[in-house]
This record gives structure tokens, sequence and C-alpha cells, in this order.
């Protein structure tokens, strides 16, 4: 997500031979260009409002400042802006609030804040990692809807970056569940929760907490650790910690196999003559 942002630390590189957004490679983009994208076109919420604002300055001129570099507006205008921005996203007070330090917010306000300056270009993208993660339940709903909404007023699309499996089922279309690194499934939401075909996300499942007093629903967790990402498994990331591992896992990495449209997973038991354990498959019933 930070490579979409030109913000990866100057010991990272990318890899990957294509890397393009709206059809605009990205891989010899200079400053001035990433400066083009930035705000304009991609935006990013970051996970804790409070070290994602200046402290040093007013949040309405956070806001602002935004506005004056890359929507071209002028300090009054951008101000005017900015509190509309903060009234469009519940702030009650918005004037005042917008005189206000983020110390002096709240952590759902500050939030907000963070999403106003976020949004105030209307990007075209729009990523969001962990946005509720500070936040109480009745807030964290709050903000998700918040965040529906201005998806369908300014047709954005989101990226959102989350363990939190409600939040994904609440919010997502498409999903990518990755594990050290590397996607290992991928497919709209009702195959990932009803049709989980990957080991890694039959574990998360099944460490998921059920809502239902009538069922007896013991929670699973994951035993083990994850890998060393600086000296990486030679197969399978999850091999180690699977409970359905093969001997081939630990030596060769699982091609990647379509399951069925826009649902692909890689791990070896999709693979043609594996075995298919019983416990594996989900379905609407539940676990």
């Amino acid at each position: 997500a930070l490579s979409l942002m030109g913000l990866l630390p100057s010991n990272a590189r990318i890899t990957q031979q294509t890397f393009q957004f709206e059809g605009q490679s990205l891989l010899q983009c200079s400053e001035a260009g990433w400066r083009q994208l930035r705000a304009r076109r991609i935006a990013m919420i970051f996970q804790n409002p409070m070290t994602a604002m200046n402290p040093t300055m007013r949040i309405g001129d956070q806001i602002a400042e935004v506005l004056c570099l890359h929507a071209g507006l002028g300090r009054q205008q951008a101000r005017k802006q900015s509190v509309a921005l903060l009234d469009r996203l519940g702030i009650v007070n918005a004037a005042e609030k917008a005189r206000q330090y983020p110390f002096e917010m709240s952590g759902g306000m500050l939030q907000r804040a963070v999403i106003a300056m976020a949004v105030a270009c209307k990007p075209a993208l729009l990523i969001a990692d962990e946005p509720t993660t500070a936040l109480d339940a009745t807030v964290q709903a709050e903000v998700l809807l918040l965040l529906r909404e201005l998806c369908a007023e300014q047709g954005m699309g989101l990226l959102l970056i989350t363990h939190d499996l409600a939040v994904v089922r609440r919010m997502a279309q498409r999903v990518a569940v990755m594990y050290a690194g590397k996607v290992v499934e991928f497919g709209k939401v009702d195959d990932i929760f009803y049709r989980s075909a990957h080991p890694y996300t039959v574990g998360l499942r099944a460490a998921m907490p059920v809502n239902d007093p009538s069922r007896n629903h013991v929670l699973s967790p994951i035993e083990g650790s994850p890998p060393d990402l600086f000296s990486p498994p030679v197969g399978c990331g999850y091999c180690s910690r699977c409970p359905e591992a093969m001997e081939i896992c630990a030596t060769e990495a699982p091609p990647t196999k379509a399951l069925n449209r826009g649902h692909t997973s890689s791990c070896w038991l999709q693979q043609d003559g594996a075995p298919q354990p019983e416990s594996l498959f989900f379905n609407k019933e539940g676990l």
C-alpha cells in the first residue's frame, strides 16, 4: 500500500515488472510525479490518527494546506472548505473544532478529521489502514458507514487493510487474504467466507467468535508463529503452521489455481490429485 503512494523506505524496492495506476506506469515515477498523485488521485488514512496529524498545527489548517497544495484553492477558501468537510463528516461545531489542535480531540473525532483530509481532493483511490483500530464499537460503525457513503458519493475505490473479519464482511466486495507477504486466497467476499479454500483462511474463520448462543463453538487458534521474512521459507509460507501440510509444501511454493470465476487459492491441496480433508471447506451453515 505504501508503494502506491511512493512512500516506501529507502531500503525497500519494487520487484514487479509492471506497476500501474489508472494506466500510468509508476515504476519510473519521479518525486514530482508522486506529488501529482498523492492526495489528488490516491490518498491514505493511516492507522493511528494521533500520529497521522501534525501536533503543532490546527486541524483546519492541516486540511486547508492539502486543498491549497493540490486543489489550488486560496487560503481563505481552503479554510471554509475544510470546515465544510468536517461538518460533512459529522463533527459538531465544525468551525470551532477546526481551530483545535489534534490533542484536543477525541479518537473518533480525530479519525474523522483524518478522513476529511484524505478525501478533501476527491481521490480515485482511498487506502484505509486499520481505520477503526482505536475506536469503540459505536464509533467504529459510524466511521465505516461514513466511508461507504463517501465511496458511493464520489465514485471512490476503497482499499481496506484490516485483520477484523467482521469489518471485512461488512465492507468488502472482493477480498485478498495475505500471509507471509503473499496473497494466498482471493475472491468475492462470499467466496472467502462461505467457500474458504486456503487453510489459512479456514484458520482465521475458526478463530472468529460466532454470535449464536444455540451453537456450541470452540475457538481454535492458529498454532505456531509467522515465518521470518528476512529468510523466507522455500515452499509455502504457511507450511509450518498448516494442519494439512504435505511434504511438497516445505520444498515448493504452490501455484495459484482458479477455483471458480474470480476465486483463486495458492495451496497444494487445490491441485489435481491432492487429498481433500473434510475439515478444510466451509459452507453457509457455518463452522
